[in-house]
């Protein structure tokens, strides 16, 4: 696989520094990401020759990083599927992940996975590291890094208007009031381990939503999920009483639909090394749309 190395030109406000201290203001490192680089013989380099993460920088100078994955493996068997991608650079691959698709394997899921795609199309030596999940039934718009340092920096923007994402969902009935937030804590169901639950002394979770379109006894909702815990939006709707059609895990199964009715629709976001603003949607699903025509 290509490397992947980022150069940068000191500038004067940064006259004087150590490397160290460059690695963490500008390119914003973690210690550990660090600690990986000092590993590699092209790491860290300064001018063209490798450097000690203690070394001092003036004005001018030509500091590269080596963001390549240590140890890229993709562990995923490589299995055909045609991926559609959405967009893609050195950095970033984002995908529409179709609802019936999880995005990595267990005994309970044998069926072709995102990652035994992306092994397949990219080879077992590339890294697979997607930056959030998606539900097996879940359909929509999927962000995956292809290496450890990206990925990093997509998890620390979670939730922050660096890194946005909505959805659609098909839920029974309509929401009182039309359009709010819900913000219900929760925590992990103690006898089943895939269920969650509201508990009052759960994580803090909150979604804002807003209806589109009502008929029929059921509505097409934008759901905005502010925090990020498992199953939030299924679970948070369903607790006021209105649960995602096709959900059998916290509402019921729907003959109109073999899925939760949730897409993932828009991605907004600050890319993690270039700064270029990347604004993706993808329509709704023809299974969704059938629900409310």
């Amino acid at each position: 696989m290509e490397e992947r190395i980022l150069e940068y030109i000191i500038q004067e406000d940064m006259d004087g520094l150590t490397v160290r201290r460059v690695l963490k203001q500008h390119f914003h490192f973690a210690s550990s990401l660090i600690s990986r680089l000092k590993t590699k013989p092209d790491g860290i380099c300064l001018n063209g020759e490798k450097v000690y993460t203690n070394a001092l920088v003036k004005s001018g100078d030509c500091l590269t990083v080596n963001i390549t994955d240590l140890n890229p493996f993709n562990p995923a068997e490589p299995r055909y599927y045609p991926l559609d991608i959405r967009y893609e650079d050195a950095d970033l691959l984002i995908i529409h992940k179709p609802a019936g698709m999880a995005v990595h394997g267990s005994d309970r899921l044998p069926s072709i996975t995102v990652a035994n795609a992306c092994s397949w199309r990219y080879g077992q030596e590339c890294s697979f590291h997607p930056a959030h999940r998606l539900d097996k039934g879940t359909s929509g718009l999927l962000v995956i890094a292809k290496s450890a340092y990206v990925h990093d920096r997509l998890r620390s923007r979670m939730h922050t208007p660096d890194f946005e994402r909505n959805y659609l969902a098909v839920i029974n009935g309509v929401m009182d009031p039309q359009s709010g937030s819900i913000c219900k804590p929760i925590s992990r169901e103690p006898v089943e381990g895939i269920r969650r639950v509201i508990d009052p002394d759960g994580l803090d979770a909150e979604t804002r939503y807003e209806t589109l379109q009502a008929l029929d006894g059921r509505s097409l909702v934008s759901a905005f999920p502010v925090t990020g815990r498992t199953h939030q939006i299924r679970l948070h709707f369903s607790s006021c009483g209105h649960p995602l059609l096709g959900d059998p895990v916290y509402g019921t199964a729907c003959e109109l639909i073999s899925r939760p009715a949730l897409h993932s629709s828009r991605i907004h976001l600050i890319h993690p090394v270039t700064g270029k603003a990347l604004d993706l949607e993808d329509p709704l699903p023809r299974d969704m749309a059938d629900l409310i025509c």
